[in-house]
């Protein structure tokens, strides 16, 4: 008693796929795309203006400390923690100047 297994054409297995990426998965996969498009603006959108609004607030709190304390002041603010967050980590003092010189820039 010998079993033989039937192994499905290629060429026909390769239609039906064809066939089936043919056929859209819903009848209204364009409307879904376009949708999806314009929620991903709109994210996109609200992102941008997130980012220019944080922006403001720093700006505004730097101006409000710099009127206060003034520049020296807010330079020491600054600097101290970055000093000890540097001696906790064993970061080097040029390290932390250089990164401060590059984001300046």
């Amino acid at each position: 008693m010998s079993h033989t297994l039937e192994y499905p054409s290629t060429q026909q297995s390769m239609d039906e796929l064809e066939d089936e990426l043919d056929v859209p998965l819903t009848q209204n996969a364009e409307i879904v795309l376009f949708l999806a498009r314009g929620v991903g603006l709109l994210v996109a959108i609200v992102a941008l203006l997130l980012c220019f609004m944080i922006m403001m607030i720093a700006k505004i709190f730097l101006s409000f400390l710099i009127n206060n304390i003034g520049i020296l002041g807010v330079v020491i603010l600054i600097s101290i923690p970055l000093i000890l967050f540097g001696r906790i980590r064993n970061i080097s003092y040029k390290a932390i100047m250089t990164t401060l010189d590059n984001s300046c820039r």
